[in-house]
């Protein structure tokens, strides 16, 4: 099986009005988690733990450099607005992990150095797990 790297992810979100909007020139870092409930359903007869997978979800945080025209047009709306969007984040492979997410909280930082940069938090919405392809 072929490894590798990282490079060059492509991230596409929509702006508030459902445009699809490349904003992968702005983010340096990017996450993506995958994490399913788990329900411990251990008897006490049982010496060791049994478990039921339950409902899937996905989280995650995309990080970037500020700038005003892209990525922050399309993340400034994306709290206030709470309305869900469409995030694909494409992966060399190709693999892609694509859903309806919305963007739980959006921070701008202004550093000593004079550097301006932004992390998103991402949270799925919309009952259907995140979709690798």
């Amino acid at each position: 099986m072929a490894k590798a790297v990282g490079f060059a992810a492509t991230v596409t979100l929509d702006t508030v009005t459902g445009t699809a909007t490349d904003i992968s020139n702005d983010v340096t870092n990017l996450s993506v988690n995958t994490p399913y409930g788990v329900q411990d359903i251990s008897g006490v007869t049982q010496e060791a733990a049994a478990r039921l997978v339950l409902s899937a979800d996905g989280t995650g945080t995309l990080s970037g450099l500020f700038n005003p025209a892209l990525s922050h047009a399309v993340l400034a709306t994306s709290t206030v607005s709470g309305v869900a969007r469409t995030l694909s984040q494409a992966f060399p492979g190709p693999v892609t992990a694509a859903g309806e997410v919305i963007i739980s909280n959006y921070s701008v930082s202004l550093g000593a150095d004079g550097s301006l940069v932004w992390t998103a938090t991402w949270e799925l919405t919309g009952g259907t797990a995140l979709g690798w392809s």
